[in-house]
């Protein structure tokens, strides 16, 4: 599974955080002088960056433009798309493997998308959580 991000923020952003880091102490470090003087070659940036995502964006490994002025939002967004790239490589790999073996379906499941019992395991008295939370029952 591969999964590409481009977080564009726009120039006035990246102003607003530059001078930002100039009057923090403990985050100065992080800007240098390159990171002014490219400032000036922002079109020319703005065009690679269409380039490169155009070219190289494949139905396998799409790029996924992330909005990241905000970063709360942004982080938010690749967390979801995270979350349902691995969903979807989980889906693939079980539908690869039922389709392999007939004996797939019949192996046991993974022990995070159930509940584990108590009886599996031989333990008395151990408290299933079901899958919603908010429902348990006492194994016996």
């Amino acid at each position: 599974m591969l999964v590409k991000f481009w977080l564009h923020i726009t120039s006035d952003e990246q102003l607003r955080r530059f001078t930002q880091r100039e009057e923090i102490p403990y985050k100065r470090w992080k800007l240098t002088d390159q990171d002014w003087r490219n400032r000036d070659k922002w079109p020319a940036y703005e065009a690679a960056v269409q380039d490169m995502v155009e070219r190289t964006s494949t139905l396998g490994a799409p790029w996924t433009l992330v909005e990241a002025n905000c970063k709360r939002h942004a982080r938010l967004k690749v967390l979801r798309t995270v979350a349902e790239a691995l969903e979807a490589a989980l889906a693939r790999s079980a539908s690869k493997s039922a389709k392999k073996s007939p004996a797939a379906s019949a192996r046991r499941p993974c022990p995070f998308s159930e509940p584990v019992g108590a009886r599996e395991h031989g333990q008395e008295g151990v408290v299933e959580v079901a899958a919603d939370s908010s429902r348990r029952s006492s194994a016996g």
